[in-house]
């Protein structure tokens, strides 16, 4: 049944009893206001809970599902809740002399309204704020020592709540309440004095905070400096609500930085969207800035009855009964305040289709009609959320650029008659896993969208109560079959060949002048990163290069766009591939620029060409102009550096480049013409009111063009100059223009700036071990493509192919360096690829160390240790080795895994090793440090970390700092994912969180845990292990400065599910070592000196015996014994005693054998002292060594003994004297004194 649209008339009120009617629009002029939206301000969160305050309650759902008493989900008393949420709106004073009051009336009052009936219109009536002003009240902090947003949060509740104005927490009387707001039936609680969401104003200035605006994700608290803006506020309040910031799908890595796209998607108001202004009713149809469907359905603004569920296993899918293979009908605009819910022809609003089963990842399928380029088509989105918070979800939603060869999101719609493949996208993929990802890839195929902009029923895009505002279109999904579809590449009335072998494989249509390379070997599996590089030289014309990251289905199979699912592409010409010095023809004029050579903005009105035919004709309007530089307050021209305003034939019109280059012969206009052309005049009309801008010019003419030479210089460049003539004119005396007759032209030109007949290289990052590039050439251009793999733990692998379109026969054909078939790891060995190959080696004893891995050799990963000792593959050997700082090889192995078994030789690093002491993370570039988990574990896989103390430093008691005063940051280690660190205010570069062990330990692997929602604040990190740190109490960032550590750089830590760094542990043998008994004494080491062993015997912290071997003695190599009572060894392996064996047999001239207090056996860990090395070789216990030892005593000095052969260490001779005699026969001393 169809309805008559409601007039959508909006009643405002609040409690000054000011009252707003906006009627129903026909035929308005769009006449819009543009507020300043204040200053630019980070990502507005902090912990996890989204406050900068670690006491700030978190009230989490039990899960997504979590249902109340009414049937209605849990969050909707939040974000749907049936009665309109009271707003209590605080205005503070700073207790410093001369501070204003914030009025009500004007800025602020006209902000929150235009923030009012901006969710009142998006939610279909279902949000509604009433709002209450409490008075000014006055801080007790000085504005010049407040540093966090807390403070303030903190004193102007209390202040209000002290005049009776009292802020719930939440919704009051709702779960999402304080405990103490949550009863209903607590009257003496809950009156009209208390209020479910809050906001302060205050003045800056001081404090600087660098933020126009604050808002708590996912809780019903913000901030907002006076004087405000309704941007500011309709952004800051939708943070409340849990939404991040809006992101485009072409980024690389979960770090979310920019790839060929905008940081924000421009649609939304969370991504730099548009807002409504009650005063401009025109902005609730246009530019809007409403939130996507995953919101708008999450808040229950949509239920399920208005959105269409899809998944290729249909209602087999778990928790999606209501899903369908595939689906065909209507999409109502969903950003619309007249398309109602419940109102329109067709139910649906949106499709969903879930990803993986967690309920986390969701696709949205929508039309989207406030924006002039969205409404051209269907969009869709991809959103990963969090569930929790008063919202009951947070979430970042990324925007798929169907046309994603460009720049700009102005052509991210699918348009009518097309057939989009919504392929997962990288964050997608780094969050689920690729396999996972790829089991829902939908096929969105687009019917019709109506015409609003030519719609004379839609003046304004506002438009009569009859017309259906929807789009038609058809879903499904790709099958098994047409995922693995890759020959041959299918193209209308084309030829087809099949693929060349190897990689990459080629793929070709002559008739439409299509070659499309394919770099995917799935030997590199979902890791595989690397580059393809493309270089194409068209003989004449031009040539176009997509880049995609997923076969481009769409375009080979389904007729679309050849930019369908790009995400990168490059145009080139014919004039970049000219060899220097050489002579090249030139039949006409090809580009036309106009250059300021003043310091000064380039203004002007229009630029006419007119061919050498006889009448002259203006042919500029056939022509490409490109304004520079295309940024700046204002620069009126295009996203994409285009100015038509030039050839516009309106002289009313003007062209404004933006912000003037100093020096000048930086501004300048570009016009392409389509061909080359013989030319007989230019004119040049410059702004009329300003052509003092225009008293210094110069106008150019090239015969062809290229490629341009750098970001700020536009997409092409003048190839070729034919003609030049300076434009100069005293201001005014110009203004209507002047013409200048080109000259007769040279017929050809020298190229000076082509690359050659190779042509320039293109080069695209490859990821998930495939990357695909589909080039429109035209026939005899010349094609070299490669690729290679860098994450093959291998040498790189590169293949090559050189042909000539359309013959795509490689003419030279280099096979793969073969990527080695195992590769060390944790467990001992791993087929390539290896994605978890040690990132770190640990070698264990006394020549061990720490080593990172570094480069190939033989290819096979290289390990580097700090004190440069080396473990490396020598492939003529077949053997690994470790070598010392100097290249000469200290021990070898064959075989590939970290079981004993090195071959030693005699050379061993001397500084002993005794574990890890300390793992810092630091920030590598100037974001916050903001993580919440580091897990450490040892040898045996248990997480140790909470054995370990962590540290938030520098300590910083700036805004957001979590840490405690002396930098502890023990939420690093408290086993808990919600709870996350913050540093302090800037700067953040150099940053560091670390955990720090008492004493050093064995640690296998580190797993650091990003905070969810501020994943880009860990995309850049450095992992630190230090074996050693001085003994700081509390460390400070120079504690862990030191050169004991080895560190990897420029990591990326922002996957959700946790990074990990593999610390693989490779224990071999020390040299030859004559003196053990058995293979349990292997395990006991003692790596401190001599030095050390006398200070710790003096401190009376370990007792030593020691004496010399006699005639077991090799001079200058082996001369003395050590032993230790009780070495923390002997429990773990030492000897087994039987009780009913005779232990005064065993006891010392005291008697004192027997059990310690914990009844372990105690003994004595025995060593051998290497002089060489000068290193302890474990020899065996006590108890097992018998009489090769004389009877030790723990608690008393030896004074006789006639045990056989052996012999004190230096100065304990009766006669100092005297030489000793190391003969073979019994050996006795008296009154010996030991140690």
């Amino acid at each position: 049944m169809r309805f008559r649209r409601s007039c959508p008339a909006v009643l405002v009120v609040i409690s000054l009893a000011a009252v707003i009617s906006v009627g129903c629009i026909e035929g308005l002029e769009q006449a819009r206001r543009s507020l300043g939206e204040g200053q630019a301000h980070p990502e507005k969160v902090s912990l996890s809970d989204g406050t900068d305050d670690p006491n700030w309650t978190l009230r989490l759902e039990a899960r997504p599902g979590y249902d109340l008493v009414d049937g209605n989900p849990h969050h909707w008393q939040y974000t749907n809740p049936g009665k309109p949420l009271r707003v209590l709106i605080m205005r503070v004073r700073w207790p410093e002399e001369g501070r204003q009051d914030i009025p009500i009336a004007g800025n602020l009052n006209q902000s929150m309204e235009d923030t009012r009936l901006y969710f009142l219109d998006q939610s279909w009536g279902k949000v509604e704020y009433e709002y209450v002003y409490a008075p000014v009240v006055d801080l007790p902090t000085p504005a010049a020592s407040t540093s966090l947003a807390s403070t303030i949060r903190d004193e102007s509740l209390a202040a209000t709540a002290a005049l009776g104005y009292v802020f719930c927490g939440g919704p009051c009387g709702t779960e999402l309440a304080e405990q103490e707001y949550r009863d209903p039936s607590q009257a003496s609680n809950l009156n009209s004095s208390n209020f479910d969401m809050a906001v302060v104003a205050f003045r800056a200035n001081p404090p600087e905070f660098g933020w126009a605006g604050l808002g708590v994700v996912g809780s019903a608290f913000t901030w907002t400096k006076y004087p405000t803006t309704a941007a500011v506020m309709e952004h800051e309040i939708g943070h409340n609500y849990g939404i991040g910031h809006g992101r485009t799908t072409k980024v690389r890595g979960t770090s979310e930085t920019e790839f060929n796209s905008p940081q924000y998607e421009g649609y939304s108001r969370m991504a730099a969207g548009g807002k409504v202004l009650a005063d401009d009713p025109l902005t609730r149809y246009n530019e809007n800035g409403h939130f996507g469907p995953n919101n708008k359905h999450w808040y229950g603004w949509l239920q399920d009855s208005d959105v269409v569920f899809l998944h290729p296993e249909g209602n087999a899918f778990p928790d999606c009964a209501a899903c369908q293979t595939q689906w065909t009908g209507k999409l109502n605009a969903m950003d619309r305040p007249d398309v109602i819910p419940g109102q329109e022809n067709s139910p649906y609003f949106a499709a969903k289709i879930p990803i993986g089963t967690t309920g986390q990842e969701v696709l949205y399928v929508y039309y989207r009609t406030s924006y002039a380029s969205s409404r051209k088509g269907i969009s869709v989105q991809y959103c990963r959320r969090s569930f929790g918070m008063d919202s009951g979800m947070t979430g970042v939603c990324y925007i798929f650029d169907a046309h994603g060869s460009s720049y700009t999101l102005d052509d991210s719609a699918i348009l009518p008659g097309t057939s989009y493949v919504a392929y997962p996208p990288y964050p997608l993929v780094e969050r689920i896993g690729w396999e996972e990802a790829m089991k829902a890839i939908p096929v969105i195929s687009v019917t019709s969208v109506p015409d609003l902009d030519n719609d004379p029923n839609c003046p304004n895009m506002v438009c009569n109560y009859d017309k259906e505002i929807a789009a038609e279109l058809s879903i499904r999904f790709l099958s098994d079959t047409e995922k693995q579809q890759r020959s041959p590449l299918s193209v209308p009335n084309g030829n087809t060949l099949s693929p060349s072998p190897g990689l990459p494989r080629t793929l070709s249509s002559s008739s439409s002048g299509k070659v499309l390379v394919v770099a995917e070997d799935d030997a590199k599996g979902a890791g595989g990163t690397g580059e393809l590089n493309v270089s194409v030289c068209p003989a004449s014309g031009t040539a176009t290069v997509y880049f995609y990251d997923d076969f481009p289905h769409a375009a080979t199979m389904l007729s679309a766009p050849l930019s369908y699912g790009a995400l990168q592409s490059d145009l080139l010409y014919a004039a970049d591939c000219c060899t220097r010095g050489a002579s090249v023809p030139a039949s006409g004029v090809r580009a036309v620029v106009l250059r300021q050579n003043d310091p000064q903005f380039l203004n002007i009105a229009e630029i006419e060409i007119y061919t050498a035919a006889n009448p002259a004709v203006n042919i500029a309007p056939s022509a490409t102009c490109y304004l520079l530089p295309a940024t700046g307050a204002y620069y009126n021209g295009n996203d994409d550096a285009t100015a038509p305003q030039l050839i516009d034939e309106d002289y009313a019109t003007y062209a404004h480049s933006g912000n003037p280059k100093d020096g000048g012969g930086k501004d300048f206009a570009v016009c392409v013409l389509p061909q080359p052309t013989e030319l007989a005049k230019i004119k040049v009309v410059p702004r009329a009111s300003k052509a003092d801008r225009s008293e210094n010019l110069t106008l150019e003419v090239y015969a062809e063009v290229g490629m341009s030479e750098g970001e700020d210089m536009g997409p092409v460049r003048g190839v070729g100059l034919l003609w030049q003539t300076l434009v100069q004119h005293p201001g005014a005396a110009w203004e209507a223009g002047e013409e200048y007759t080109v000259p007769s032209l040279p017929t050809s030109f020298v190229c000076d700036e082509g690359t050659g007949p190779a042509g320039p290289t293109f080069r695209y990052p490859v990821v998930h071990g495939k990357a695909f590039a589909l080039i429109d050439a035209p026939a005899g251009a010349a094609i070299h493509t490669s690729v290679e793999y860098h994450t093959c733990p291998g040498a790189v692998a590169d293949y090559e192919f050189d042909f000539s379109f359309p013959t795509p026969a490689p003419g030279n054909t280099q096979s793969c360096h073969p990527c080695p078939t195992r590769a060390l790891d944790r467990n001992g060995i791993e087929a390539c690829p290896s994605d978890s190959a040690c990132d770190m080696l640990h070698v264990p004893g006394p020549s061990g160390g720490l080593f990172q891995a570094r480069g190939m050799v033989d290819g096979r990963r290289r390990y580097v240790g700090r004190r440069q000792a080396e473990i490396a593959w020598n492939g003529g050997e077949g053997e690994w080795q470790l070598k010392a700082a100097d290249g000469t090889v200290t021990a070898t192995k064959t075989t590939n895994g970290f079981e004993p078994g090195w071959e030693p030789k005699d050379v061993v690093p001397a500084e002993p090793y005794r574990g890890v002491r300390a793992v810092a993370v630091t920030q590598n570039r100037e974001i916050a440090l903001n993580f919440c988990e580091m897990e450490l574990y040892d040898e045996n896989g248990v997480n140790i970390a909470d054995q370990a103390t962590c540290w938030n430093l520098p300590s910083n008691q700036g805004q957001y700092y979590t840490g405690g005063p002396n930098g502890e940051g023990p939420m690093l280690n408290d086993g808990d994912l919600e709870t996350c660190e913050k540093d302090g205010t800037g700067p953040f570069l150099g940053r560091k969180f670390a955990c720090i062990f008492a004493e050093p330990k064995e640690i296998s692997k580190v797993k650091i845990y990003p905070r969810s929602g501020q994943l880009s604040r860990s995309n850049n990190l450095n992992l630190t292990l230090f074996d050693s740190i001085p003994d700081d109490s509390p460390p400070t960032m120079d504690t862990l400065s030191g050169d004991f550590s080895i560190e990897l750089e420029a990591q990326d830590m922002s996957a959700g599910s946790g990074t990990e760094f593999e610390i693989c542990r490779m224990p071999f043998a020390t040299p030859q070592n004559p003196w053990a008994t058995s293979s349990a004494i292997s395990e006991c080491t003692e790596t401190r000196s001599w030095e050390e062993l006398y200070e710790a015997t003096d401190a009376g912290h370990i007792v030593i015996e020691e004496g010399g071997l006699g005639h077991l003695m090799q001079i200058s190599k082996y001369e003395v014994w050590m032993c230790v009572f009780n070495a923390s060894c002997i429990g773990d392996v030492g000897p087994t005693i039987p009780p009913q064996q005779d232990r005064a047999a065993l006891a010392g001239a005291d008697g004192v054998w027997g059990t310690s207090d914990d009844g372990l056996w105690t003994d004595w860990a025995c060593f051998v002292f290497d002089e060489d090395a000068e290193v302890f070789l474990p020899w065996g216990f006590n108890s097992e060594l018998g009489s090769s030892l004389p009877p030790l005593s723990h608690g008393s000095r030896v004074e006789t003994s006639t045990c056989l052969e052996y012999e004190s260490r230096s100065l304990v001779y009766a006669d100092e004297g005297a030489t000793p005699d190391f003969g073979p026969h019994p050996y006795t001393i008296s009154s010996l004194k030991i140690g």
